[in-house]
């Protein structure tokens, strides 16, 4: 090989050291079009094999039209993968198999299509080896600065859920960043990622596909500014949209340090739009749920969840009023599992919500529900036509500071009940009610629960309302001059 030659002047210095680093760079660029195969997987699998044990580029942008990968497209090497304005089918399971931290895979308005010979636990994009459905995770290679970009990701299309078909499946990765692309057609997520860190759902739309995006395990973690609409299932089919999961069972930590800001779920009515079973640490921020089945559920699922230090802030929600067999059709649900898995220190605060319960009209919905949760504030929310209930009480809730929302219009449930905040009996909660404001409902505060002392009562505003307080007993609250 011939060396760069070190010039002694400065000027020449520099220009030599340019050259030898274009040289450099050069070596390190491989273009698909150039190799032999018979098909685009076996071309782009040689250019990634012809590039050194460092990685480099792989630039397969003259691979346009209708492409195809017939079996597993390996990347074992830290690479760069571009794509240009292809439409690539791939066969394989996974299509695109990832096996090497510092991948990099950027598309521009690329197709990427998952076809599998009578199969659907097919990923497209996944680092997993052997699969880990329906029983169990095998393993997986670490996956580390992994970003995927401006791709569309084409699954199987169909009327039932399916494990796993997803676009993106991270298993063991960390700095991950999945952004600005397209998923449909997929029988599970758009993107996932599973005991996993500094993870990044950014700018992605995903429409008829079976879920949406899911953390399982995941610590640093973020999805922001990301599009869901228009699920593939059936409305019998009940589903999580944005989705932190259960770690019960998995061994994975639990999820912590996230950030769930400014995505938008629409006519997702058989849907949590968020669903989270596991959380420590999350701030859930402006997202917009429209005709949406549920808005954001806070809820333990078995042992090592835990739902703790959230703060629901400045979200909207307009809740769906079709009947799609959904659990629960409640704007935000703060619904735990009984000790010891109560939810703890959560704050909502500064949220709109509209039709909640329009689906149902269930007497124990609401526009917020809390149950089983301590240390709850929930303040300057506006509750507009939920039915049955503005804010409900359920069971165990303790330390509650309830003060300054505005309900208005609550509406009759099934069974013609309308209270703005209603505590139901067995409730025994704790902590303070004050200087909330109720229009346009038959009771104003209804309090059933047979003895709550701990639950103080202070002056609240009504307007239109037929019964300002309703209480069962004597006892059922403390009246606060």
């Amino acid at each position: 090989m011939k060396l760069c030659h070190i010039a002694k002047s400065s000027c020449h210095l520099f220009f030599v050291i340019a050259a030898c680093s274009s040289a450099f760079a050069a070596s390190t660029v491989r273009y698909a079009n150039q190799y032999s195969g018979n098909d685009a997987g076996v071309k782009i699998s040689a250019c990634i094999g012809a590039l050194p044990s460092g990685g480099g580029t792989c630039d397969a942008r003259a691979l346009v039209g209708a492409q195809f990968a017939h079996a597993t497209l390996s990347i074992d090497k830290p690479v760069t993968l571009l794509l240009g304005r292809v439409n690539l089918t791939l066969f394989g399971n996974p299509g695109i198999s990832l096996g090497s931290s510092g991948i990099h895979i950027q598309g521009s308005g690329s197709n990427v299509s998952q076809l599998t010979q009578g199969f659907v636990d097919s990923d497209i994009m996944s680092n997993v080896i052997g699969g880990y459905c329906p029983s169990g995770t095998t393993e997986a290679t670490h996956i580390l600065n992994l970003e995927v970009d401006h791709l569309k990701f084409q699954g199987i299309p169909g009327p039932v859920s399916a494990c796993p078909n997803n676009g993106v499946d991270i298993l063991d990765g960390s700095t991950i960043s999945v952004h600005n692309n397209v998923f449909t057609g997929l029988r599970e997520e758009g993107a996932r990622a599973l005991n996993s860190r500094n993870v990044v759902f950014q700018r992605n739309l995903a429409y008829g596909i079976s879920d949406g995006f899911r953390f399982t395990g995941v610590v640093g973690g973020q999805m922001l500014n990301n599009t869901l609409r228009d699920s593939q299932l059936p409305h019998s089919m009940f589903q999580g949209c944005f989705a932190v999961d259960s770690v019960n069972g998995t061994g994975f930590p639990n999820s912590s340090s996230l950030l769930i800001a400014n995505n938008m779920t629409i006519n997702m009515v058989n849907c949590q739009s968020f669903l989270f079973h596991d959380g420590q640490n999350v701030v859930i921020s402006g997202n917009v749920m429209q005709n949406s089945g549920m808005g954001i559920s806070l809820g333990t699922y078995a042992r090592p969840d835990v739902i703790s230090r959230i703060v629901v802030q400045g979200n909207t929600f307009q809740g769906t009023c079709v009947n799609a067999s959904q659990p629960s059709n409640t704007g935000i649900n703060i619904n735990n599992n009984p000790a010891p898995l109560l939810g703890s220190h959560i704050v909502v605060t500064g949220n709109q919500i509209s039709n909640a319960n329009c689906g149902l009209k269930a007497d124990n919905m609401a526009g917020i529900v809390i149950n089983y949760a301590s240390d709850v504030s929930v303040t300057k929310n506006t509750i507009a036509n939920s039915y049955g209930n503005g804010v409900l009480l359920a069971v165990g809730v303790t330390g509650l500071v309830l003060q300054n929302n505005n309900i208005v219009n609550t509406l009759p449930s099934a069974d013609a009940l309308s209270a703005g905040i209603r505590e139901l009996a067995g409730g025994s909660a704790s902590g303070t009610v004050s200087n909330d404001t109720i229009q346009n409902a038959a009771i104003g505060m209804r309090f059933d629960d047979a003895s709550s002392p701990g639950l103080m009562v202070g002056s609240i505003t009504t307007k239109n309302v037929t019964i300002p307080l309703y209480m069962a007993t004597s006892a059922s609250a403390a009246i606060l001059p």
